[in-house]
């Protein structure tokens, strides 16, 4: 069943929405104010993404759509402010444990950023900078900073606001003078960022009195999986153990996959691999960049055997590793 919000109309064929074609988180995150993210996705396909990217100096706004069934994290800049809005899926949408329903936003601002698990998804989040929301908040309502607290909570976005967002994405389409010249980040331009950033404070000013905590995660269990996936990722030419993992965390097997179910809906050893799957099919894909030879990504990867690494590529992706990387060196020569 598909679900919907706002008046923003969902995309038909990906690039006719005016998203453009994307296979890595990396491409989605270059450019704006995240420290790190990942995906993983469940079936046996290749990654297909398509994404949109508007930035003003003090506001972000970006859009993607993800057919696939998936599961992802992203840990915003500290001195940035995350509000999710989920606009249609399939099935169910899980933002931090908690099933989204139509209709809803996500304020979040957690140190270990958010998770998000869906199918068929497409959504915003929207990226204010705080000072520059507080300093605009200030200048329209008189509040101290102090005063604001922008705390976990869900919300409804106003008509305005999605009116709003539209907007600001029609005039970075419109501007572009063709479907080949179509930029990969938009720039905002100061006048209308200024103007956006009023309906933000007025938007913010309304869902910090009206808004309620959300009863997504225990701020533990984000903890749990976000230093297990540093431990993991940061380590990957010794990827350590469960029980390993479990010291490091402060937690015991049980609860170690109870952190992951909330969260990943997935078990530790099959999410932390896929995520290091997903870090090497980035790297396999990267056209500015390309690695030397697919032996290199496996042992980065945390894999001592290039053969069981191709086969655990194939079972994620359907596709073998070497593959991608020659189809990105020939994409490379024609570029």
């Amino acid at each position: 069943m598909d679900k919907s919000a706002g008046v923003i109309p969902s995309p038909c064929a990906g690039e006719a929405s005016g998203l453009r074609k994307i296979s890595t988180m990396r491409q989605q995150s270059r450019g704006l104010p995240v420290r790190e993210g990942g995906i993983v996705f469940l079936g046996k396909k290749p990654p297909a993404m398509h994404a949109f990217k508007l930035a003003g100096r003090n506001t972000v706004i970006t859009r993607m759509h993800v057919p696939q069934a998936y599961s992802a994290y992203n840990v915003p800049d500290p001195e940035w402010i995350t509000l999710h809005i989920p606009l249609s899926w399939d099935g169910s949408y899980v933002f931090d444990g908690r099933e989204a329903r139509a209709g809803e936003a996500f304020l979040t601002n957690n140190p270990n950023g958010y998770t998000t698990r869906g199918e068929n998804r497409d959504a915003l989040t929207l990226g204010p900078k705080r000072d520059a929301l507080e300093a605009a908040m200030r200048s329209m309502f008189g509040h101290c900073a102090d005063s604001f607290d922008f705390r976990a909570s869900v919300h409804r976005p106003s008509p305005m606001l999605m009116r709003a967002i539209a907007t600001q994405i029609d005039a970075a389409i419109e501007a572009e003078t063709s479907q080949e010249a179509r930029q990969e980040l938009h720039f905002m331009h100061e006048v209308a960022e200024r103007d956006f950033l009023d309906v933000l404070a007025l938007e913010f000013r309304t869902a910090l009195r009206t808004n309620s905590k959300y009863n997504g995660l225990r701020r533990h269990a984000v903890d749990v999986v976000a230093e297990a996936r540093q431990l993991t990722l940061a380590h990957s030419a010794s990827v350590p153990s469960l029980s390993e993992i479990c010291a490091a965390t402060r937690v015991g097997q049980t609860r170690l996959f109870e952190c992951f179910q909330e969260v990943h809906g997935l078990a530790p050893y099959k999410c932390l691999m896929s995520f290091r799957l997903c870090a090497a099919h980035e790297r396999l894909t990267d056209k500015d960049n390309p690695p030397h030879s697919v032996k290199q990504v496996a042992m980065d990867a945390g894999f001592t055997k290039a053969g069981r690494f191709a086969q655990c590529f194939f079972e994620q992706f359907g596709e073998r590793p070497s593959e991608v990387l020659g189809r990105t060196r020939a994409e490379r020569m024609l570029n």
